[in-house]
This record gives structure tokens, sequence and C-alpha cells, in this order.
């Protein structure tokens, strides 16, 4: 147990203690030098009149000082310091209260959170070990389809050592049922064709293996990795010094970035 020199106690510790900063100014004040009256707590704790009789005001609710009234004034005096444990355990009890609260409403805000069209549903994370993260987070949703723009030479340079990684999450995927539609740029076609034959070498992977096609255009960047699904859009810029990622929650913006990748798949090649 620690041990605290009387003279070396500070208001800090009070605050340490959960009160504020002011509470712990005037309550010190008290503890120290005695009753006194309002005008001289505020002076001494460097407080307007006004802010320190509120102060007062709540610690009395606390009942850690009393209120006494002398020839017609009002003063102060603080009370056993064995008070603050009740007001902790008040507290601790309110917190409590509130922890069962939020655990029976937790389901009805995370179905808020998910329904909302507003576009400040954005997660962000930063390093190459959360791109696990956004891949996994494809697979709430079974029987979908993800549609990317992706380099997957890129990705593999910069996914070295996580193979185990990548082997698990196809294997996630496909038992999932999800197909993956991916357009590629041009010069990844042939080694599209042999990577997919190699990661997708029974029927059922076959069935949801990954579908690749590639289109002309060299101008296209593709060392950002966008997929797009369910009522998500996810990206990741796999050159950032920080390699930084996001999932945008948003239908409107799912749904549309949809169709306009079904337009280019209609333009683009099989590989």
């Amino acid at each position: 147990m620690a041990t605290f020199d009387k003279n070396k106690i500070s208001p800090q510790i009070l605050e340490d203690l959960g009160l504020t900063r002011t509470q712990s100014r005037v309550y010190f004040e008290l503890l120290k030098f005695g009753a006194s009256y309002p005008a001289t707590l505020a002076q001494n704790s460097k407080l307007t009149r006004t802010t320190c009789y509120r102060v007062l005001e709540s610690l009395n609710q606390k009942g850690l000082i009393l209120k006494i009234k002398k020839n017609k004034k009002f003063f102060y005096e603080a009370t056993n310091p064995k008070n603050i444990k009740i007001v902790l355990k008040n507290k601790e009890e309110k917190i409590k209260n509130q922890l069962e609260n939020l655990t029976n409403i937790l389901p009805c805000l995370t179905d808020l959170f998910f329904s909302s069209e507003s576009l400040h549903n954005i997660e962000y994370y930063e390093g190459i070990d959360k791109y696990e993260h956004i891949l996994g987070d494809a697979l709430k949703f079974p029987g979908e389809k993800i549609y990317t723009f992706i380099n997957i030479k890129f990705l593999l340079v910069v996914l070295k050592g996580k193979e185990r990684m990548m082997s698990k999450y196809i294997n996630q995927r496909i038992g999932a049922e999800i197909k993956n539609y991916s357009i590629i740029p041009k010069n990844q076609a042939e080694f599209a064709r042999k990577w997919s034959s190699q990661e997708y070498n029974n029927q059922q992977s076959r069935t949801f293996m990954g579908h690749y096609r590639y289109i002309d255009d060299e101008k296209i960047d593709y060392s950002i990795y966008m997929r797009i699904y369910h009522d998500r859009v996810a990206l990741f810029d796999f050159e950032s010094p920080k390699q930084t990622g996001i999932i945008i929650i948003n239908q409107r913006l799912a749904d549309m970035l949809k169709e306009i990748f079904k337009v280019v798949w209609k333009m683009s090649k099989p590989i």
C-alpha cells in the first residue's frame, strides 16, 4: 500500500480520487485550514465567488462538507475524509448501473451505427498488419460479392511473409460462399491466371474463385487497393509511409461504386 507525506499532499491527490479540479482545490483548503467563509475560500482557491458557491454546493451534496449558519452568514467546513470512500462507492455503483444499461442498449446502438447513411461512419487503420482486418471485414456478409481494383503482384510483394494469413482468408471466403471480382492491370493477366489456378484447386474453390479481368488503360493507379462490398468501401494505400487504410460504411456510396465497377467490368477483358 502506498504511503503519503501529509506535507506533500496536494489537491491533485483529490483529483485522482474523482473530484473535479475546482472541487479538489476548495475541499483541500477546508481540510488544511479548517472552516471558512465563501469569500475567503474563493480568494485562497483563486476562484470567482460564483464558481466557489457552485463548487461548495456540489461538495455539500456529496456529503464532503457541512454548511453552517452563524450570525446570519453561512460558512463551510470539511466532513471526515472517510466520506470520500462513500462517494467513490456511490460512483462505483453508478458506473456499474451504467455498464448494465450499456449492455442492454448496445445491440440497438450497433444497429444504428451500421444502418446510418452518414459518411462519418469511417474506420481508420494504420500499418500493414491491419490489412488482415480489412480483408476479414467482408467475411461478415456470407453469400455476397466483393468487387476490387487490385495490383496482385504489388500486393503479394507487400504481404510477403503473410502467405498463411492470405491462404486462411481465401479459405474462409470460399467457405462463406463469397465471390470475388477483381479488375487488374493488363500486364498481370497471365500472372493472375496462374496464381488463381494455384489458389483455387477444387470444385468448391472454382465455384467461388476470384474472377479476374483487365483493362488496357495504363493510367489507372492500382497502388491504392479498393474493395466494395455490402454497404462498405475499403481503401488501403500500400505506398503511403504508414500504409493506411479506411473502411467507409455508407450504403449509397457502396451502391454507386458497385454500378461503376460493373460498367468497367463490361469494358474489361477476361484473363
